[in-house]
């Protein structure tokens, strides 16, 4: 089979995936088409929808609809689907600005660490916006409880918001407070949060956003998704969204340092 092909058949598929986490209940995504090129048919809040799928291992994805030719990732961003921009108000909306005293932070490489070279904030900052094309990465901040973290994180959430509306940045971060959740898994964490910033956004298609880097999620308070099996939820409710992202992607989450240092990499260790 030749690279184009096999490139083509890959995308086929995808995008029959991607575009299922954003139909509506009892709908189904249809593809048509051969080669290079499908049309594809969904429907989205109780509208059908049309559009044409271009596939080329140069030039990548692109997709024809309602008359403008736009890169899979704005397409799915875009106002039609995944309507970041609206996603983005409603995160400003949410986090007004306030007083945040700067916090540094160490950096672990390769089971070390060396000081930053600014606050906390700048250097997650410059972390999320290098991605990694090797496997999905997931930057964790750790520290002790009341060491700032989420003061951090919600700042940094505010900023990239900004940023994203102004048209300085393709990537968005979606803060998701797990922090007193007992017995909540990390769908849940995230259906709650999209609920209450009362967007069209659900949960299913968080996966599919974040596996193309449009989408960061930023899970304050990871270890305390806790659940009858204590620690053994929080991890598992983790690593089977990892597991949806297919190795593409990042994430970021946070977690008290006792927590990372001795469960944490423990149970990585093992898996």
């Amino acid at each position: 089979m030749s690279d184009a092909k096999a490139f083509s058949e890959y995308w086929r598929d995808r995008i029959e995936y991607d575009l299922g986490s954003f139909i509506d209940p009892g709908t189904m995504v249809r593809v048509d088409g051969a080669g290079r090129s499908y049309r594809v048919q969904w429907t989205m809040r109780g509208v059908d929808q049309e559009a044409l799928f271009s596939t080329s291992p140069d030039r990548g994805v692109s997709v024809k609809v309602n008359g403008n030719n736009l890169p899979y990732r704005s397409f799915l961003a875009g106002s039609d689907m995944a309507d970041l921009k609206t996603v983005a108000r409603m995160v400003l909306q949410a986090s007004k600005p306030g007083l945040l005293v700067p916090t540094r932070a160490d950096v672990g490489v390769g089971g070390g660490a060396k000081p930053s070279a600014g606050s906390a904030v700048e250097v997650l900052t410059n972390l999320l916006e290098h991605e990694s094309d090797a496997a999905t990465r997931v930057v964790m901040v750790t520290g002790a409880a009341g060491a700032g973290k989420t003061s951090v994180l919600r700042e940094l959430v505010r900023l990239q918001a900004d940023k994203y509306l102004r048209g300085q940045t393709t990537k968005l971060l979606l803060y998701v407070n797990a922090q007193g959740r007992a017995l909540a898994r990390l769908n849940e964490a995230l259906a709650t949060e999209l609920q209450d910033l009362k967007v069209g956004l659900t949960y299913p298609s968080v996966a599919v956003l974040t596996r193309l880097g449009i989408l960061v999620p930023v899970i304050d308070g990871f270890d305390e998704l806790l659940g009858v099996s204590g620690y053994d939820d929080a991890f598992s409710s983790l690593a089977s969204f990892l597991e949806q992202l297919k190795g593409e992607g990042q994430l970021l989450t946070s977690a008290r340092s006792v927590y990372y240092e001795e469960e944490f990499l423990a149970r990585a260790d093992r898996v």
